[in-house]
């Protein structure tokens, strides 16, 4: 089963620190090509920030209901 592991801030970071420095490139070496797979990227590394919050969120909801059943 999937679970929410604090590890998976670990993964979605690079993702957006990846699309930020391929749109920087673009823009630094004059090439139009780098800006749809930096927006592409973009998009992917939103939508796993979004996955991760969610899941922490969950995951805190869970703790916190377990807590108050003692």
């Amino acid at each position: 089963p999937l679970r929410y592991e604090s590890l998976y801030w670990a993964m979605v970071f690079p993702l957006g620190m990846y699309a930020m420095a391929t749109h920087r490139l673009g823009l630094v070496l004059e090439q139009a090509w780098l800006q749809p797979l930096a927006q592409a990227f973009m998009w992917v590394s939103l939508g796993a920030w979004v996955l991760a919050g969610l899941g922490l969120a969950g995951a805190t909801g869970q703790a916190l209901r377990r807590r108050a059943r003692r």
